[in-house]
Protein backbone atom coordinates (compact mmCIF):
# COMPACT_ATOMS: atom_id res chain seq x y z
CA UNK A 1 0.00 0.00 0.00
CA UNK A 2 1.57 3.45 -0.65
CA UNK A 3 1.61 5.67 2.04
CA UNK A 4 0.88 9.33 0.22
CA UNK A 5 2.01 11.58 3.52
CA UNK A 6 2.31 11.33 7.38
CA UNK A 7 1.78 14.55 9.51
CA UNK A 8 2.58 14.98 12.92
CA UNK A 9 0.74 18.39 12.96
CA UNK A 10 -1.08 21.29 11.59
CA UNK A 11 1.66 22.60 9.12
CA UNK A 12 3.49 21.52 6.32
CA UNK A 13 7.09 21.41 8.39
CA UNK A 14 5.02 18.80 10.83
CA UNK A 15 5.19 16.20 8.00
CA UNK A 16 7.52 12.98 7.76
CA UNK A 17 8.88 10.36 5.53
CA UNK A 18 8.25 7.20 5.61
CA UNK A 19 12.05 6.65 6.66
CA UNK A 20 11.71 9.80 9.42
CA UNK A 21 8.53 7.97 10.70
CA UNK A 22 10.54 4.45 11.13
CA UNK A 23 12.15 6.16 13.53
CA UNK A 24 10.22 8.83 15.38
CA UNK A 25 8.06 7.72 18.18
CA UNK A 26 4.81 7.39 16.76
CA UNK A 27 6.18 3.71 14.72
CA UNK A 28 5.61 2.50 18.18
CA UNK A 29 2.36 3.28 18.40
CA UNK A 30 -0.81 0.56 17.37
CA UNK A 31 -1.33 3.20 14.65
CA UNK A 32 2.09 3.69 13.56
CA UNK A 33 3.01 -0.09 13.88
CA UNK A 34 -0.26 -0.78 11.40
CA UNK A 35 1.04 1.93 9.05
CA UNK A 36 4.10 -0.04 8.84
CA UNK A 37 3.05 -3.18 7.99
CA UNK A 38 0.14 -1.33 5.30
CA UNK A 39 3.67 0.17 3.85
CA UNK A 40 4.96 -3.58 3.70
CA UNK A 41 1.77 -5.40 1.89
CA UNK A 42 2.34 -5.83 -1.98
CA UNK A 43 -0.40 -8.57 -2.47
CA UNK A 44 -3.77 -7.09 -2.65
CA UNK A 45 -3.34 -3.20 -1.87
CA UNK A 46 -1.18 -1.99 -4.57
CA UNK A 47 -4.13 0.51 -6.01
CA UNK A 48 -4.63 1.63 -2.46
CA UNK A 49 -3.12 4.49 -0.65
CA UNK A 50 -2.85 5.22 3.01
CA UNK A 51 -2.48 8.76 4.52
CA UNK A 52 -1.60 9.12 7.90
CA UNK A 53 -2.02 11.91 10.85
CA UNK A 54 -0.75 11.45 14.46
CA UNK A 55 -1.26 15.37 15.21
CA UNK A 56 -3.38 17.08 17.45
CA UNK A 57 -6.49 15.24 17.90
CA UNK A 58 -7.53 11.86 17.51
CA UNK A 59 -5.16 10.12 15.03
CA UNK A 60 -6.07 8.09 12.23
CA UNK A 61 -5.04 6.49 9.14
CA UNK A 62 -6.64 7.16 6.04
CA UNK A 63 -7.41 4.16 3.04
CA UNK A 64 -8.54 5.20 -0.07
CA UNK A 65 -9.11 3.93 -4.12
CA UNK A 66 -9.40 5.68 -6.93
CA UNK A 67 -12.77 4.01 -7.28
CA UNK A 68 -14.24 4.81 -3.59
CA UNK A 69 -16.32 8.40 -3.76
CA UNK A 70 -14.32 11.42 -2.97
CA UNK A 71 -16.11 12.07 0.29
CA UNK A 72 -16.02 7.84 1.25
CA UNK A 73 -12.39 7.56 2.50
CA UNK A 74 -11.83 4.39 4.58
CA UNK A 75 -10.85 5.86 7.88
CA UNK A 76 -8.89 3.80 10.89
CA UNK A 77 -9.30 4.85 14.02
CA UNK A 78 -7.43 3.38 17.45
CA UNK A 79 -10.71 2.53 18.89
CA UNK A 80 -11.50 -1.27 18.56
CA UNK A 81 -14.22 -0.78 15.72
CA UNK A 82 -11.03 -2.12 13.14
CA UNK A 83 -8.77 -5.12 13.97
CA UNK A 84 -5.45 -3.15 13.66
CA UNK A 85 -3.86 -5.63 11.53
CA UNK A 86 -3.26 -5.80 7.83
CA UNK A 87 -6.11 -8.67 7.90
CA UNK A 88 -8.19 -6.23 9.88
CA UNK A 89 -7.50 -3.80 7.00
CA UNK A 90 -8.83 -5.80 4.94
CA UNK A 91 -11.99 -7.02 6.27
CA UNK A 92 -12.71 -3.40 6.67
CA UNK A 93 -11.69 -2.27 2.89
CA UNK A 94 -14.45 -4.89 1.88
CA UNK A 95 -17.13 -3.67 4.21
CA UNK A 96 -16.24 -0.10 3.60
CA UNK A 97 -16.50 -1.36 -0.26
CA UNK A 98 -20.15 -3.22 0.47
CA UNK A 99 -21.67 -0.38 1.95
CA UNK A 100 -20.52 1.99 -0.69
CA UNK A 101 -21.89 -0.36 -3.42
CA UNK A 102 -25.22 -0.45 -0.97
CA UNK A 103 -25.26 3.17 -0.36
CA UNK A 104 -24.41 3.70 -4.44
CA UNK A 105 -27.61 1.32 -5.56
CA UNK A 106 -30.43 3.41 -4.98
CA UNK A 107 -28.94 6.50 -7.00
CA UNK A 108 -28.27 3.82 -10.02
CA UNK A 109 -31.76 2.70 -9.78
CA UNK A 110 -32.90 6.19 -9.43
CA UNK A 111 -31.16 7.36 -12.69
CA UNK A 112 -31.99 3.99 -14.37
CA UNK A 113 -35.88 4.89 -13.85
CA UNK A 114 -34.86 7.98 -15.13
CA UNK A 115 -33.25 6.75 -18.27
CA UNK A 116 -36.18 4.26 -18.90
CA UNK A 117 -38.40 7.34 -18.76
CA UNK A 118 -36.52 9.26 -21.35
CA UNK A 119 -36.33 6.63 -23.84
CA UNK A 120 -40.26 5.75 -23.31
CA UNK A 121 -40.78 9.40 -23.59
CA UNK A 122 -38.65 9.65 -26.97
CA UNK A 123 -40.42 6.33 -28.08
CA UNK A 124 -43.76 8.17 -27.57
CA UNK A 125 -43.47 10.70 -30.57
CA UNK A 126 -42.99 7.77 -32.88
CA UNK A 127 -46.20 6.56 -31.56
CA UNK A 128 -48.00 9.03 -31.60
CA UNK A 129 -46.96 9.65 -35.35
CA UNK A 130 -47.55 5.65 -36.33
CA UNK A 131 -51.36 6.36 -34.35
CA UNK A 132 -52.04 9.48 -36.37
CA UNK A 133 -50.75 7.94 -40.12
CA UNK A 134 -53.10 4.69 -38.99
CA UNK A 135 -56.08 6.35 -37.61
CA UNK A 136 -56.15 8.60 -41.14
CA UNK A 137 -56.29 5.21 -42.81
CA UNK A 138 -58.10 3.94 -40.32
CA UNK A 139 -60.72 5.77 -38.90
CA UNK A 140 -61.84 2.46 -36.94
CA UNK A 141 -58.06 2.44 -34.94
CA UNK A 142 -58.61 5.64 -32.91
CA UNK A 143 -59.03 3.10 -29.55
CA UNK A 144 -56.67 0.73 -30.78
CA UNK A 145 -53.52 0.22 -28.16
CA UNK A 146 -50.21 -0.17 -29.57
CA UNK A 147 -48.47 -3.78 -29.68
CA UNK A 148 -44.76 -3.05 -28.70
CA UNK A 149 -43.75 -6.89 -28.48
CA UNK A 150 -42.59 -7.58 -32.18
CA UNK A 151 -42.59 -4.15 -33.34
CA UNK A 152 -39.46 -3.72 -35.28
CA UNK A 153 -37.32 -0.51 -36.08
CA UNK A 154 -39.83 0.55 -38.97
CA UNK A 155 -43.55 -1.57 -38.52
CA UNK A 156 -45.42 0.46 -35.50
CA UNK A 157 -48.53 -2.10 -34.86
CA UNK A 158 -51.74 -0.72 -33.10
CA UNK A 159 -54.35 -3.58 -31.80
CA UNK A 160 -57.57 -3.34 -30.33
CA UNK A 161 -57.56 -6.79 -28.46
CA UNK A 162 -54.70 -9.02 -27.64
CA UNK A 163 -57.08 -12.41 -28.95
CA UNK A 164 -58.44 -11.21 -31.82
CA UNK A 165 -57.58 -9.37 -34.77
CA UNK A 166 -56.86 -7.02 -36.90
CA UNK A 167 -53.19 -5.45 -36.10
CA UNK A 168 -53.37 -1.92 -37.55
CA UNK A 169 -49.84 -1.49 -39.02
CA UNK A 170 -47.81 1.97 -40.23
CA UNK A 171 -44.63 2.18 -41.63
CA UNK A 172 -41.58 4.48 -40.99
CA UNK A 173 -39.18 5.27 -43.36
CA UNK A 174 -36.05 7.68 -41.90
CA UNK A 175 -38.42 8.29 -39.03
CA UNK A 176 -41.51 9.56 -40.98
CA UNK A 177 -44.42 7.62 -41.60
CA UNK A 178 -44.51 7.59 -45.47
CA UNK A 179 -44.14 3.56 -46.27
CA UNK A 180 -48.11 3.00 -46.06
CA UNK A 181 -50.50 1.83 -43.60
CA UNK A 182 -52.05 -1.99 -43.68
CA UNK A 183 -54.95 -3.39 -41.79
CA UNK A 184 -53.32 -7.22 -41.34
CA UNK A 185 -55.50 -9.38 -40.28
CA UNK A 186 -53.72 -11.72 -37.59
CA UNK A 187 -54.24 -10.69 -33.75
CA UNK A 188 -51.44 -9.24 -31.85
CA UNK A 189 -49.67 -12.53 -30.59
CA UNK A 190 -49.68 -13.91 -33.97
CA UNK A 191 -48.07 -10.46 -35.06
CA UNK A 192 -45.49 -10.78 -32.37
CA UNK A 193 -44.93 -14.68 -33.00
CA UNK A 194 -44.41 -13.90 -36.81
CA UNK A 195 -40.89 -12.41 -36.28
CA UNK A 196 -38.93 -9.82 -37.88
CA UNK A 197 -38.24 -10.09 -41.67
CA UNK A 198 -39.30 -10.86 -45.51
CA UNK A 199 -39.91 -15.16 -45.14
CA UNK A 200 -43.58 -15.99 -45.67
CA UNK A 201 -45.61 -15.35 -42.80
CA UNK A 202 -42.87 -12.91 -41.18
CA UNK A 203 -44.01 -8.99 -40.42
CA UNK A 204 -42.80 -7.41 -43.33
CA UNK A 205 -44.51 -10.13 -45.96
CA UNK A 206 -47.69 -9.78 -43.50
CA UNK A 207 -47.54 -6.21 -44.17
CA UNK A 208 -46.48 -5.69 -47.94
CA UNK A 209 -49.40 -8.84 -48.33
CA UNK A 210 -51.83 -6.68 -46.98
CA UNK A 211 -51.08 -3.60 -48.39
CA UNK A 212 -51.06 -4.92 -51.92
CA UNK A 213 -54.79 -6.77 -51.02
CA UNK A 214 -55.70 -3.24 -50.22
CA UNK A 215 -54.29 -1.53 -53.20
CA UNK A 216 -56.22 -4.37 -55.47
CA UNK A 217 -59.56 -3.75 -53.74
CA UNK A 218 -59.20 -0.10 -53.88
CA UNK A 219 -58.06 -0.23 -57.81
CA UNK A 220 -59.87 -3.17 -58.97
CA UNK A 221 -63.43 -2.74 -57.63
CA UNK A 222 -64.86 -5.71 -58.81
CA UNK A 223 -62.54 -7.01 -56.76
CA UNK A 224 -62.94 -8.08 -52.63
CA UNK A 225 -60.04 -8.68 -50.55
CA UNK A 226 -61.21 -11.62 -48.96
CA UNK A 227 -61.61 -13.70 -52.59
CA UNK A 228 -57.63 -13.17 -53.24
CA UNK A 229 -55.36 -16.05 -51.76
CA UNK A 230 -52.18 -17.34 -52.40
CA UNK A 231 -50.24 -13.98 -52.17
CA UNK A 232 -46.22 -14.16 -52.57
CA UNK A 233 -44.70 -11.42 -51.83
CA UNK A 234 -40.99 -10.63 -54.36
CA UNK A 235 -38.92 -8.89 -52.03
CA UNK A 236 -35.16 -8.92 -50.56
CA UNK A 237 -32.75 -7.42 -48.40
CA UNK A 238 -30.60 -4.46 -49.28
CA UNK A 239 -26.91 -4.38 -48.43
CA UNK A 240 -26.66 -2.99 -45.30
CA UNK A 241 -25.43 0.91 -45.73
CA UNK A 242 -25.82 3.57 -42.63
CA UNK A 243 -26.92 5.56 -45.20
CA UNK A 244 -29.73 3.66 -46.60
CA UNK A 245 -33.26 4.09 -45.53
CA UNK A 246 -34.86 1.06 -46.46
CA UNK A 247 -34.26 -2.37 -45.26
CA UNK A 248 -35.64 -4.48 -47.89
CA UNK A 249 -36.63 -3.39 -51.82
CA UNK A 250 -40.58 -5.14 -52.78
CA UNK A 251 -40.51 -5.93 -56.55
CA UNK A 252 -43.78 -7.09 -56.36
CA UNK A 253 -46.46 -8.95 -54.52
CA UNK A 254 -49.15 -11.58 -56.81
CA UNK A 255 -52.48 -13.04 -56.07
CA UNK A 256 -54.64 -15.88 -57.53
CA UNK A 257 -58.41 -15.47 -58.09
CA UNK A 258 -61.15 -17.08 -60.21
CA UNK A 259 -59.99 -14.39 -62.25
CA UNK A 260 -56.31 -15.40 -62.86
CA UNK A 261 -53.10 -13.66 -61.67
CA UNK A 262 -53.07 -10.28 -60.70
CA UNK A 263 -49.67 -9.00 -59.77
CA UNK A 264 -49.06 -5.32 -57.53
CA UNK A 265 -46.18 -3.72 -59.00
CA UNK A 266 -44.15 -1.75 -56.30
CA UNK A 267 -42.04 1.48 -56.82
CA UNK A 268 -39.18 2.63 -55.61
CA UNK A 269 -40.81 3.95 -52.64
CA UNK A 270 -41.81 0.39 -51.63
CA UNK A 271 -45.23 1.16 -51.96
CA UNK A 272 -47.86 -0.61 -54.55
CA UNK A 273 -47.51 1.55 -57.74
CA UNK A 274 -49.59 0.03 -60.39
CA UNK A 275 -51.92 -3.69 -60.77
CA UNK A 276 -52.07 -6.03 -63.40
CA UNK A 277 -54.64 -9.18 -64.16
CA UNK A 278 -53.10 -11.79 -66.03
CA UNK A 279 -56.42 -14.06 -67.42
CA UNK A 280 -56.66 -17.89 -66.98
CA UNK A 281 -55.11 -18.95 -70.47
CA UNK A 282 -57.93 -21.57 -71.67
CA UNK A 283 -55.72 -24.93 -73.08
CA UNK A 284 -57.14 -25.92 -76.63
CA UNK A 285 -58.45 -29.48 -76.65
CA UNK A 286 -56.36 -31.87 -78.16
CA UNK A 287 -57.20 -32.64 -81.86
CA UNK A 288 -58.97 -35.43 -82.68
CA UNK A 289 -57.57 -38.60 -84.76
Amino acid sequence: MKCTGISTGSSSSNSLTLEQFTESEYSETPLGKLLSALAGEAVWSNDYTVYASFGSGKPFLQVNHRTFLSEESLMIYDDAKTVLSVHGVEDGVRMHIKNSQNGIRPVINMLQNRVNDLGRVSDKIMWDKARAAIVAAFPQAADATPSNVGSGVDLYAFSASHHAGPVFVARAVGGEFTGGSACVWCNSFGWFSAGDGIEKGQRHHLFWKALARAFVARELISIREESLSCAEVFASENPWDEQRLERFTVEKVTFSDRKGEIVVEFGSDNLPATVTVLPITQEEPAAST
